[in-house]
């Protein structure tokens, strides 16, 4: 899938955020290090119908059961209803213990690794079951698929690995979601904006993506 619209968006978050390259860098040798233990990097996505569920997931709101890609922290909510995803992206702000009991059990996990979840990255990677890690830049080693926050990277892997179609469940860009792991408030909204507008711009370049 070409993704050459993305890169412009990545260098505006860059500066909005002031990340520093020069991280990058060393998150990607970091992951390249512990990519060397990966049991398998296939992710069976192609033709599926997948919902991606975010943090947002409220009591009320059945889990689906078609084919799920669960954002970080969203987790929690289908481990309290000892429901297992077939899928978890996460930079590893959420919560490890939750994530350590889905691959357990089956999940697939991807680790995003970059500038600013070093120490997370170096504390939990080596103990974890993780299927596939992706880096922000590309990378002969890594898998990249695009996106900012965990909700919108798994949109674009999903994409990009031949979902025939991807839906949302459990997203807010408004309010910080009950399952949202590790964060600072005025932060977090800052990202829930940016994500809000990368979904926007995913939803005009991809049909297969239904807001």
């Amino acid at each position: 899938m070409n993704l050459a619209w993305w890169w412009d968006l990545q260098d505006r978050i860059n500066r909005d955020f002031n990340f520093d390259i020069k991280r990058e860098k060393v998150a990607e040798r970091l992951l390249r290090r512990f990519s060397k233990k990966i049991p398998s990097n296939n992710l069976d996505i192609a033709g599926k119908n997948v919902v991606v569920v975010g943090a947002d997931i409220t009591p009320d709101i059945i889990l689906p059961k078609d084919f799920t890609i669960v954002a970080d922290g969203a987790v929690k909510a289908f481990r309290e209803r000892n429901q297992v995803p077939n899928v978890i992206v996460s930079d590893l702000d959420g919560y490890p213990s939750d994530i350590n009991w889905a691959t357990r059990n089956g999940s697939s996990l991807v680790i995003h690794g970059h500038g600013d979840n070093l120490s997370r990255l170096i504390e939990h990677v080596p103990r974890m079951n993780f299927t596939t890690l992706t880096s922000t830049y590309p990378s002969k080693s890594l898998e990249c698929w695009g996106g900012f926050t965990d909700g919108d990277r798994s949109i674009l892997m999903a994409l990009s690995l031949g979902a025939k179609s991807v839906s949302l469940l459990g997203f807010s860009f408004d309010s910080i979601g009950k399952y949202t792991g590790i964060s600072v408030p005025q932060i977090k909204k800052k990202k829930l904006f940016w994500a809000k507008h990368i979904i926007s711009e995913i939803s005009k370049r991809y049909n297969r993506f239904h807001l």
